[in-house]
């Protein structure tokens, strides 16, 4: 996920840089809006990965918890 956020940060600059050609301010604009979106997605991206194990040690613990009742 990461490199994936990171490859589309590098096309969204490389973009920026090639549009400062046609209109500095827009293309400068463009730039700073790619850094921060790749900072975003990063932080997104650990979000999401932390909200997937914490679910999946819950269900470890309601396992643990289910088996420890027993079935009779």
């Amino acid at each position: 996920m990461i490199g994936l956020i990171s490859l589309m940060g590098l096309s969204g600059i490389f973009s920026g840089l090639a549009a400062m050609a046609i209109s500095p301010f827009g293309g400068f604009l463009l730039l700073l809006s790619s850094i921060a979106n790749v900072q975003i997605g990063i932080v997104f991206s650990r979000i999401a990965a932390e909200f997937i194990l914490i679910v999946l040690r819950i269900n470890e613990h309601l396992g643990a918890i289910r088996d420890q009742g027993g079935m009779r």
